[in-house]
């Protein structure tokens, strides 16, 4: 389980001079490349008919993808740590607000700091293996 759970985390790819893609976009890094999101305002969303005005809630700040994907953020940040004995030290370093521990070395993390600025922070200390914004993906009724 733990192996796919990674795999999801690390499946995106670097979206190097995409069109429609500019400065000032938001980034995460992923393996060293950044991976960039436009932002996207909650009109442009409402004339897409998979969004329920539930879904369009204030406290999500939407983004689309290079590949068209609709995906958001919550306040949250998903932290993959190298050594799960060092998790405590890294809490303590960094301030974190922990939501959730799974597996004992990935934490979910809530803050009130631009997620994409505390993803790339954390992302350059030699502990952290992966962090990422806690994306939140389009449901699909079928």
């Amino acid at each position: 389980m733990r192996s796919i759970f990674i795999f999801v985390l690390i499946v995106f790819t670097p979206l190097f001079g995409e069109e429609g893609f500019v400065n000032g976009d938001r980034y995460f890094l992923n393996d060293g490349n950044k991976v960039h999101f436009k932002e996207l305002k909650n009109e442009a969303l409402k004339k897409d008919e998979g969004f329920s005005i539930r879904s369009l809630d204030e406290n999500l700040k939407w983004y689309e993808d290079q590949d068209g994907d609709i995906v958001a953020t919550n306040g949250k940040v998903m932290i993959f740590i190298k050594d799960a004995s060092v998790k405590d030290e890294i809490i303590d370093r960094y301030s974190l607000d922990v939501e959730e521990v799974f597996f004992g070395d990935i934490l979910l993390i809530r803050t009130d700091e631009d997620v994409f600025s505390l993803a790339n922070r954390l992302y350059e200390d030699e502990d952290i293996e992966i962090s990422q914004p806690n994306f939140i993906h389009k449901a699909v009724v079928r």
